[in-house]
């Protein structure tokens, strides 16, 4: 019997859980057909589990960093 390595376990609080298209849609504030389109145009990555879509939370993070908002003194005024 193998010995776990305590150094290599995963802590729960360090997994980020990777996401359906609906929570992920839901994130974004757009519809699941819109996410599927995000998907699809390479902007987020996606794996099956099964027969089931998941959205990685890395890829939801990235999109969202990439696509921020950010207001100039001129938006200000």
């Amino acid at each position: 019997m193998s010995r776990i390595d305590p150094d290599n376990v995963l802590e729960p609080e360090n997994v980020t859980p990777d996401l359906t298209p609906g929570a992920a849609a839901r994130e974004l504030r757009i519809g699941r057909t819109a996410l599927l389109k995000l998907v699809l145009a390479e902007e987020l990555f996606a794996y099956k589990a099964g027969k089931r879509l998941r959205i990685t939370r890395k890829s939801l993070d990235a999109y969202k960093v990439r696509h921020r908002f950010m207001p100039t003194e001129e938006d200000a005024a």
